[in-house]
């Protein structure tokens, strides 16, 4: 838009004789001023101020923060790496693209809203008089114009409200996006843990072979066992030495996962030997779980887009009323050809006034109807993602009381039975009253009882961080004994 100075200089060669054309271009800068300040929609406000906020800040990697909390950008500036979960879940959330990504779709939707808002766009017309008209008070020689469209009230308004609920779905998608990526770490993280505890677990196997082995030997020398019988431990190393390869293997896959997650960069620590929680289960009951994944980010969005379809009605709508076009014209004339002529040489000013006429009214009412269209589209799919919501937290509550439930009977039963069963089964080998084939099975069920219940551990605390992502929070838990 032109300024009051430009406008002056372009419509005013004698300022002293043109002080009407120059307060009506003042009129129309202050007039898409005025709409353009008039506009600005409340929740624009307090989203620059949220994005200005999380600029500033380094996000907190803890999941105890509130959804509104949880709106910082990726910040290079983080601190601290060590490997361990919380340090993982703070990388992410600071180098993840696909974070970085949702969070720049937020800002510019935001942006998006100014635009949305203004006025058209003001014309400025020049004329020059081929053949000039001769007036009593001189003839004229060139023309100004200057028109303003004024949408029917309600128009801008209406767009500045869809573009915010547009950018209240953009926020809320990078809230769920940060969600997802916290999540995603926590599982990539359990399974590679597991991974690693599995392989500790066979070595230990792979130890007590060799001592067996060593035991077979001992009394193959006083003829009290055969050479078949360390063979067949022999076997059963080569085999666990191939399975320790294999989990190698599989350990640089988990670990290529969770640095894709993390943002991607081949220098970070290796993770931790971060103890595995114990079996728990959330304090809240079922309905207050439910209630917080209905208002997770995901089921959010749907709301703000339906919003966003009804403002678009409110718009299509008010388009179909008349528009009001104002307008100013300077005509510069010359000096009259006369002398003494009173008013010789005086500009003329008109002001104008101009409707736009809406004569395809079908189409506006269509454009409404479009908007109407999707606005239940996404109070449908409101409604869906609710359903999807309440059934996920039941699936995930079964997920971790199952988990919670084997990790107690791994803990508290199987493990000590299989250990009980080995001691006796090695105890009667060695006293010979007791197959080595007895000693091998009794030992490959104690040590599968120990993989079993790192299983159920990792399980557990990937369901428990699946738990945590559906409700957007920290969830307090009641842990077993």
């Amino acid at each position: 838009m032109l300024s009051c100075e430009q406008l002056h200089q372009q419509l005013c060669p004698s300022s002293s004789r043109s002080s009407t054309a120059t307060r009506a271009a003042f009129a129309f800068t202050a007039l898409g001023a005025l709409f353009s300040a008039c506009s600005t929609t409340a929740y624009e406000r307090g989203a620059w101020q949220r994005i200005n906020t999380a600029e500033r800040r380094t996000p907190d990697p803890r999941p105890t923060q509130s959804a509104a909390d949880r709106r910082g950008p990726p910040d290079p500036g983080t601190a601290g790496f060590d490997g361990s979960l919380a340090g993982y879940v703070a990388h992410a959330v600071q180098h993840n693209p696909s974070l970085r990504a949702a969070f720049e779709d937020w800002r510019a939707a935001v942006h998006s809203i100014a635009r949305a808002r203004r006025l058209p766009e003001p014309t400025l017309g020049y004329g020059v008089f081929l053949r000039r008209i001769e007036t009593r008070v001189g003839p004229q020689r060139q023309r100004f114009s200057l028109r303003q469209m004024v949408p029917w009230p309600g128009v801008l308004t209406a767009a500045a409200d869809a573009a915010a609920g547009a950018a209240a779905a953009a926020e809320s998608r990078f809230e769920a996006r940060g969600l997802a990526v916290r999540q995603g770490v926590a599982e990539a993280y359990w399974a590679l843990w597991l991974v690693r505890r599995t392989r500790v677990i066979k070595r230990e196997q792979r130890e007590l072979l060799i001592q067996l082995a060593a035991l077979v030997r001992s009394r193959i020398e006083v003829g009290r066992a055969q050479l078949a019988d360390a063979a067949q431990i022999d076997l059963e190393v080569s085999r666990l030495d191939d399975v320790l390869a294999g989990l190698d293997q599989r350990e640089e896959r988990a670990r290529a996962t969770l640095i894709e997650i993390v943002g991607g960069s081949a220098e970070i620590p290796t993770p931790t030997s971060e103890k595995a929680p114990g079996p728990a289960l959330p304090q809240a009951d079922v309905a207050s779980l439910r209630a917080s994944a209905r208002n997770h980010p995901e089921v959010l969005q749907h709301r703000a887009m339906a919003e966003a379809s009804d403002h678009r009605v409110r718009r299509a709508r008010a388009e179909g009323l008349p528009s009001v076009v104002l307008g100013v014209d300077y005509i510069e004339t010359g000096e009259a050809a006369t002398s003494a002529v009173e008013d010789s040489g005086k500009d003329a000013v008109a002001v104008s006034v101009a409707i736009s006429l809406p004569l395809w009214r079908n189409s506006y009412r269509r454009e409404a109807d479009s908007a109407a269209a999707r606005a239940a589209a996404a109070r449908a799919r409101r409604r869906a993602a609710e359903n999807r919501a309440d059934a996920e937290v039941d699936r995930v509550l079964a997920d971790v009381r199952n988990s919670a439930r084997r990790i107690d009977l791994y803990r508290k039963t199987l493990i000590p039975q299989g250990d009980t069963v080995y001691a006796a089964v090695i105890g009667a080998y060695q006293s010979g009253t007791s197959s080595l084939a007895s000693a091998l099975i009794a030992q490959k069920n104690a040590l599968e009882m120990r993989i079993q219940h790192a299983s159920a551990q990792a399980e557990h605390a990937r369901a428990w961080a699946r738990l945590e992502a559906l409700a957007g929070h920290q969830i307090t838990h009641e842990e077993n004994p």
